[in-house]
């Protein structure tokens, strides 16, 4: 099977579940894409200090092909999108994707799976009501 995973940071040297879903989905077999932003440091990541590369780049992580993509856009970093989901989509032609946490790159994704139906898409979402509910904007929008 071949997986896609779309995230937005992805470290090798950590013990993240991006990380540990890529290396089982390996040890079982599947042919895994990972495309994530070109934001190395997980502590410039959650507080979007640091302007990242606006270059694309590729290594390998337990046989897997990590892409790090620049953002076509991040707006105060909250709402994000990667820039050349498409073409890789596209290149890559997966029978799942699995994407970690809301994107704006949705539209590309969902039109994807409509056109290939055999694909599917699962969605791992952790700003539930009891983590991310502080705020006028999670409580009135995101879980109103």
């Amino acid at each position: 099977m071949k997986i896609l995973m779309v995230c937005e940071f992805y470290d090798p040297e950590l013990e993240f579940q991006e990380n540990l879903l890529v290396k089982y989905y390996r040890k079982h077999g599947h042919e895994v894409l990972v495309l994530t932003s070109t934001c190395t440091s997980v502590f410039e990541y959650y507080e979007g200090t640091r302007a990242v590369s606006s270059k694309e780049s590729k290594f390998h992580d337990h046989g897997a092909e990590i892409v790090r993509l620049p953002f076509r856009f991040n707006f105060f970093n909250k709402l994000k999108s990667l820039k050349f989901v498409k073409k890789h989509l596209h290149a890559f032609m997966p029978d799942l994707i699995y994407v970690h946490d809301i994107t704006l790159d949705f539209n590309v994704l969902i039109k994807y799976v409509r056109r290939f139906p055999k694909c599917k898409m699962i969605m791992d979402y952790h700003a539930d009501y009891s983590n991310s509910g502080n705020n006028w904007l999670s409580l009135k929008v995101l879980h109103g």
